[in-house]
């Protein structure tokens, strides 16, 4: 289902070229290399603990061939020749066993973990993707409208100083103020195809796909208010917390194993079966065959010197040392918890003056429109007051665009779904 998901979406992609969050998540789980190496990883996890009862399977071999010990001269054919077979098990069961299976078990869930982790990552990265993009966009149209706007004045102004109404300085003024605003044009396409051509390798496109971002730039109050209420409640660890604490449950478990395996006794079982026919004529085949149960204790590793008691000490060391790892990830969780909630709470407040100054642009321009609709203000004042809301406008969606990455971070560490602009 998850490729038929990410082929749809591929085809949606090329058929329209435009990519939303949601379509840039899709093919990146589906294409992301390294996530397809995690998964292979956690799929032969997957198999050892499946495969884990067969520790109790004896291990079984046969044989066959012939045999023989009369002197010489004798029929080589069947004189002193006979036919024979052999069929063996061994199996040994140790208290140990059942320890080593919990470490197959751990071992697959922490993969799991790890995979789990590296698809938030992927996801992650996928969504800021998509938002970069939609902000250099919006840079580049306010660029190129910002141009438009000098050229439009300085044909003005070149007609003006023709007729002998402007002075050359305001037509050197003119030509001044679009010459320093075409490079922007460029610096912002430029920042624009950077973006373009990460997002291209994350979706596993080809480097020339025609590809264009969709959504927006705006986050809901409310659902601002439902992320931090659901932030603050969520109780639940961080990818990175999960992994130091399930490495703390493998070294316990590593070191419970070693111990079962180093002082208790195994059970090792055999049996044997040896079946038989002389190849001589009128001769009766005959079976013959062992059984045996043993029980061994190792004695030596209760020694204190033994490599069996240096090993149980490394495994009490790195029950240390993950115990460690996991309280210094918890609080580095904490802490990344706080700075995220306060990261949010800032960005509000910076879009909430910047909102302020929009307003006040707005204002100023449409005072200036109507001053110049009659007669009032010159059209170069019209083009100032536009250019300082647009440049508002620019401001505030960087300052929204700083929101969403908040807001993301926010989610990933307290590992909610990434979906807030979703919840509009």
């Amino acid at each position: 289902m998850a490729l038929l998901a990410a082929a749809l979406a591929t085809a949606a992609l090329h058929a329209q070229g435009a990519v939303g969050a949601e379509e840039a998540v899709t093919a990146a789980l589906a294409n992301d290399e390294s996530l397809k190496q995690a998964a292979i990883s956690l799929a032969a996890k997957r198999r050892a603990v499946e495969l884990a009862w067969s520790d109790l399977l004896p291990s079984l071999s046969v044989g066959a061939g012939l045999a023989g010990s009369k002197a010489l001269p004798a029929n080589l054919l069947t004189d002193g020749l006979s036919a024979k077979g052999s069929l063996s098990a061994a199996l040994s069961l140790s208290p140990a066993m059942r320890d080593a299976r919990g470490l197959d078990e751990l071992a697959y869930e922490a993969q799991l973990l790890s995979y789990e982790a590296a698809r938030g990552g992927v996801e992650l990265s996928a969504r800021k993707a998509v938002y970069a993009i939609l902000l250099d966009q919006e840079k580049l149209k306010n660029a190129e409208a910002s141009v438009a706007r000098s050229e439009a004045g300085l044909r003005q102004t070149e007609a003006k100083y023709k007729a002998g109404l402007a002075p050359e300085l305001d037509l050197l003024t003119a030509q001044v103020s679009l010459g320093t605003s075409k490079p922007a044009v460029d610096a912002c396409r430029t920042a624009l195809e950077a973006d373009l051509d990460s997002l291209r390798s994350l979706m596993g496109l080809k480097p020339d796909e025609a590809i264009e971002a969709k959504g927006s730039l705006e986050l809901a109050e409310a659902t601002l208010d439902a992320l931090l209420a659901e932030a603050a409640a969520a109780g639940k660890e961080s990818s990175a917390v999960a992994l130091a604490r399930k490495s703390l449950e493998t070294a316990k478990a590593s070191k419970a194993y070693a111990e079962r395996s180093s002082f208790l006794p195994s059970l090792s079982l055999s049996l044997a079966a040896v079946p038989s026919i002389a190849l001589e004529s009128g001769a009766s085949p005959s079976l013959s065959g062992s059984a045996s149960a043993m029980l061994s204790f190792p004695v030596g590793n209760l020694l204190k010197g033994s490599s069996a008691r240096q090993g149980i000490a490394a495994a009490q060391d790195a029950i240390d040392l993950a115990a460690g790892s996991l309280r210094s990830a918890q609080e580095t969780s904490r802490l990344a918890m706080k700075a995220a909630e306060r990261s949010v709470a800032s960005c509000r407040r910076s879009l909430a003056t910047q909102s302020l100054t929009v307003d006040l642009a707005s204002r100023a321009y449409d005072a200036t429109k109507t001053a110049y609709d009659k007669g009032y203000a010159t059209l170069e004042a019209l083009e100032n007051a536009e250019d300082k809301l647009e440049s508002a406008k620019l401001s505030a969606l960087s300052k929204s665009y700083e929101l969403i990455l908040a807001a993301l971070s926010l989610e990933y560490e307290a590992g909610l779904p990434l979906d807030t602009m979703g919840r509009k």
